[in-house]
Parts: structure tokens; sequence; C-alpha cells
């Protein structure tokens, strides 16, 4: 945690916020956010709630790998997602509005729906994994490299599981599915996002994903942990795995070189699968 602190303390004022990836948001779930985030703006330096700007960068996310690069489009995700002027909202209905128009922004991006793309899942430690300047913007140097990303902790989940009394619950939650598939590997939670680290990567493998990323702060204990477990399920459920430990002395160009490294591996995997 002292590296993340040292790391957020770099990042400028105003954007010491977390991206929220959701394409939906209930007035429900609006109302409760925007109260976590009132309490909590004297910590954490925010000023106003960023709902556009996280929606930008989801729709981005899931669009990016299926273009083709940025400089050869007139349109494209990542230029939409960054707009001139400023995206914020602070109500419900300016977000919706703000949202009909992203997407009506996006929705003249072209795009190649036959393009094969592998599917890499982000995992690993809740802060790293959320916060682009701390992760290096892993999702859009992915994106970039025709990378269909999926990560599946969010920081809207989180909150409401907080927020949330647990007989309100009409599905199965993220952390639940989990413990589920993790139990071959793991008895119990020991703390931080280990068991989720282990039960997605033993789903995706169960579930047609290409490989994993695994991301996390250095000296983060239940990740070490999760870490030297990764490889046996790797062997044993037959998906490529890559960890990267992340504080304020990582080198960019190295980073960016394990992880493309780690995407020609999986496209050559895929290509002998595929024979």
């Amino acid at each position: 945690m002292a590296t993340i602190l040292v790391a957020y303390s770099m990042v400028d004022s105003r954007c010491a916020t977390m991206n929220v990836v959701r394409p939906f948001i209930s007035l429900a779930s609006a109302i409760l956010m925007r109260c976590s985030f009132s309490a909590s703006r004297a910590l954490v330096a925010s000023s106003r709630i960023r709902i556009g700007a996280s929606f930008n960068n989801a729709l981005a996310i899931e669009m990016r790998c299926f273009c083709p690069p940025d400089s050869r489009l007139p349109a494209s995700p990542t230029g939409v997602s960054r707009p001139l002027g400023r995206d914020e909202t602070n109500s419900v209905r300016k977000a919706k509005r703000l949202k009909k128009q992203v997407i009506e922004d996006f929705k003249k991006i072209p795009i190649d729906k036959d393009k094969k793309v592998p599917k890499v899942y982000l995992i690993g430690e809740f802060f790293v994994l959320l916060d682009p300047y701390t992760n290096q913007n892993i999702e859009k140097e992915l994106g970039e490299m025709g990378v269909e990303v999926q990560r599946q902790i969010m920081f809207s989940d989180w909150l409401e599981h907080v927020l949330k009394p647990s007989i309100f619950y009409k599905k199965e939650s993220h952390r639940e599915r989990c413990v589920k598939y993790a139990k071959k590997y793991m008895k119990r939670a020991i703390g931080g996002e280990c068991i989720e680290t282990i039960g997605d990567t033993v789903y995706a493998a169960k579930h047609g994903i290409d490989g994993i990323i695994h991301i996390s702060p250095f000296s983060c204990m239940p990740e070490i942990v999760a870490q030297n477990i990764l490889p046996k399920v790797s062997k044993n459920e037959n998906i490529p795995v890559l960890s990267l430990v992340l504080d304020e002395q990582t080198g960019k160009a190295g980073y960016i070189t394990r992880i493309e490294a780690f995407i020609d591996l999986i496209k050559r995997r895929q290509q002998k699968y595929a024979i």
C-alpha cells in the first residue's frame, strides 16, 4: 500500500478518481455513489463526479481493439473518449444526456466486425487495476495492440457490495463466483483480491479467454500469494498467465516490451490451436 500511496501523491488533484466501467447506472446506484463520493471529496481532492469520462473510457476499451490505428481514422475510440472541453457531470440527468451523446459519437466510428482479436483478462489488486496512472494505461496499450480487454473487478461492484445489504442481492456476486471457481486451489480468502485473482483465472480458462495479465503493487502480500499459485493454475487450466509487479521505479519501455511478448505468445498459440 505504501507504493500506491506514493503513486497517488504524484497524481494531479483533479485526477484523483477511479474508472467506473459501467454501460448503465440505475438511479438508486447513482444516488449511493454520489453520497459516497460527496463524503470523501476532502480526502481524495476530488471536486466533481467523473461519470462521463468513465463511461467514455469503457466504450473506448470495448471498441479500440476492433479499429485500425488511430492515425488512420477520421474518428477513433481514443479520440472520441477524450473530447475537447470538460465531460464532467454532477447529476443523474446530465449523466444520461452525456451517455446518449457519447453513444452517438461512438456509433460513427468504423470498426472491423470480422477482425479476430485475442481476449485477455486483467486481474490483480483493486487500486492498481482501476487507476490508469498507476497501471500505466495498460487497457489502452492492450487495445492498441489489437487485444480485447476484459476486467471483472469494478469500483461500482465494490461500492454496491459495501452499501447494499446482502439480502437485496438477486444474483451471484463477483466474489461469490470467484470463491466457487477458486475452491480447487484456495479454501478460503486470505485478504485483498487474492481469491478473486485465482477465481477469475479459472473462470477465464473455462470461458474461452486467451490469456491472463496479473498486475499488482510491489510488496502486496495477498497478490504475492496469488502469484505463486498462478503457475499451477496456468498449467492445470491450460491458460497463459503474465504477472507484472508495479512500483514507482517501473519503466514504461520494459513494461510494454513484456506485454508485447506475451501478446505475441497468445497470438501464436491461437494459430497453433486453429490448425
